[in-house]
């Protein structure tokens, strides 16, 4: 019974200090769910849960899951969890039993290959996991214990698949190491606003017929205010503020530039999480991360290390300031295309080793800052919206946007790996910006690119004792 297999969960916790679940949680038979916390105790491990007759069995995972299949990483077993632990992210408190953070690492559901209840009683339960970051077949074997260990020890292992990957190429801890929650609440709101928007009655849209003289009308999006209408007007007909007045009335919240900014990073993934319709995708450009950080005439260029290099590339300095900006931060990528219009870094690398940097691209993709305003907790299509007004009036050859593209995930991967490219990265529509490495950022990458050790050896010229 769950109840009498709770037994010790309970004995260790104290429920009127702690927030974790005494009980609860619907058991899911015929779908059993996982989850993976991760979990900052005496020390950093993985606990992994599958939902087995009522209760989530569970393991402490030191390392973590690999997706190497050399890699057999110690998963010890501890009491069970109820079923409604698999929802519990939060913080134990001090003195508590595995006192810590505990983050949502993964969660999904689990498909048995075998008997789950013989595989686990006999020690191998095997099983496919259907995650965000966990997919496909895995392994949990129990071990022979030593003696000295109090709980039974066993070894997580993933099974030869689609999805195995050497560990010096991809370390899934490494490049996911975040919380699945806001993925989740992300793709819910989503949803609801795309539901919301459906059943909304549309309204009729007078008709209009264009005239030789008319000026073409500023978009929904672009003209909040008639002071920007105004502004969208004035520019067309050349007047060089309309990139002053596509940024009037920005969202975000008034805020000093700061001197320096960590970019957000995208996270190595297999497949796009969650609802491809709620993700934006664009090209991985191959050249190097850049962000500009513009305040009145001082144009500063910065690597995601945060290196100045703006001495090096001192012609995109001196385009970035005819944006007519009074300040922002500017994220992007500079690259060098060939002559078929394909970034190329070999290109790039020589640009900087000859110093001639003068064929040196930068595609601009998100404005965490712009004109006095904080963006970050901006969805992302609102900070591409207002970047792409930087552009309305026209922008120097050298900056340009990076547009996105309305396809199939796996139908844009497989274009890019034929065109030559990187990959794809894809990015939750919903998502703020974050100075880390975050999933709702995402690199869809081409497998094509291998690793070759070159050896070669000389005829021998009489020095050595065994010549061959």
């Amino acid at each position: 019974m769950p109840g009498d297999s709770l037994k010790t969960y309970r004995a260790k916790r104290n429920f009127e200090v702690t927030s974790e679940p005494a009980e609860g949680g619907e058991s899911n038979e015929d779908q059993p769910v996982f989850v993976i916390q991760k979990h900052w105790a005496s020390r950093l491990h993985y606990d992994l849960r599958l939902e087995l007759d009522g209760t989530m069995k569970s393991w402490a995972v030191p390392k973590g899951p690999s997706y190497d299949p050399h890699d057999k990483r110690m998963a010890v077993q501890v009491e069970d969890h109820p079923i409604a632990y698999n929802q519990f992210e939060g913080e134990i408190p001090k003195g508590e039993y595995g006192a810590g953070k505990v983050i949502i690492w993964d969660e999904g559901t689990w498909t048995p290959l075998e008997d789950p209840r013989k595989g686990y009683r006999d020690g191998m339960l095997k099983f496919e996991m259907h995650g965000r970051k966990m997919l496909g077949k895995w392994a949990l074997i129990r071990i022979k214990s030593r003696g000295s260990e109090k709980q039974p020890p066993w070894l997580l292992i993933k099974e030869k698949d689609a999805y195995t990957k050497p560990a010096s190429e991809f370390s899934v801890v490494d490049e996911l190491p975040d919380s699945v929650v806001p993925l989740r609440d992300a793709a819910k709101k989503s949803g609801a606003k795309a539901a919301a928007k459906k059943a909304a009655p549309k309204k009729a849209a007078k008709a209009t017929e264009p005239t030789k003289s008319a000026k073409p009308a500023p978009s929904a999006k672009t003209a909040k205010s008639k002071s920007e209408a105004a502004g969208a007007a004035e520019a067309s007909t050349g007047n060089t503020t309309r990139q002053r007045a596509s940024t009037a009335g920005l969202p975000g919240q008034a805020a000093e530039l700061p001197a320096a900014l960590k970019p957000q990073l995208a996270t190595l993934v297999e497949g796009v999480p969650g609802n491809p319709k709620d993700w934006l995708f664009e090209i991985k450009y191959d050249g190097y991360r850049l962000l500009a950080r513009i305040e009145g005439k001082e144009v500063k260029l910065f690597t995601r290390n945060g290196h100045d290099w703006t001495h090096k590339l001192t012609h995109l300095a001196k385009v970035l300031q005819k944006l007519k900006l009074k300040s922002g931060w500017l994220d992007g990528e500079i690259v060098v295309v060939d002559d078929k219009g394909v970034p190329n870094f070999q290109l790039l690398q020589n640009a900087f080793d000859s110093s001639r940097t003068g064929s040196i691209v930068f595609y601009l993709f998100d404005a965490p800052f712009l004109n006095g305003r904080d963006l970050r907790q901006e969805p992302l299509e609102t900070r591409r919206e207002s970047l792409r007004g930087l552009f309305e009036a026209g922008a120097p050859d050298e900056l340009r946007f990076s547009e996105t593209f309305d396809a199939r995930p796996q139908d844009l991967v497989a274009s890019a790996c034929r065109m030559g490219l990187e990959g794809v990265i894809g990015k939750l529509k919903s998502s703020p910006y974050v100075t880390r490495r975050a999933d709702s950022w995402v690199k869809l990458k081409c497998s094509q690119r291998q690793e070759f050790v070159i050896g070669g050896y000389t005829d021998p010229k009489g020095g050595r004792v065994h010549a061959v």
